[in-house]
């Protein structure tokens, strides 16, 4: 598989315990277009530890919006949560499965 070429640079960042940790998601977005996201269901047997992990993330990216936009933390969070209340109930892009093996379910 090939990676898309902008990537976020990592590199000189410390993740903690490095380790111990393992990689559960990689998201890609195109302009406009479609989301690429791969998702490693295995060391998160609870799918609500999913969730918590999801909430997490919404946090942290209000926080990068902030910083990187000017705006507040509480009003880029608001918009991340009514951008995942409007996609739960209607996702607008495909949900097709793709395994490792390039093969579509």
């Amino acid at each position: 598989m090939s990676e898309p070429k902008n990537r976020i640079d990592l590199d000189g960042v410390q993740v903690l315990s490095a380790d111990q940790s393992v990689e559960i998601a990689r998201l890609w977005v195109t302009d406009r277009g479609p989301s690429t996201v791969f998702i490693n269901a295995g060391p998160l047997a609870d799918p609500m530890a999913f969730g918590v992990l999801l909430a997490d993330t919404a946090h942290h990216g209000a926080r990068a919006y902030a910083r990187q936009y000017g705006i507040s933390e509480e009003e880029a969070l608001a918009a991340i949560w009514r951008g995942l209340d409007a996609e739960r109930g209607d996702p607008s892009g495909s949900m097709e499965h793709t395994d490792p093996f390039g093969r579509k379910h």
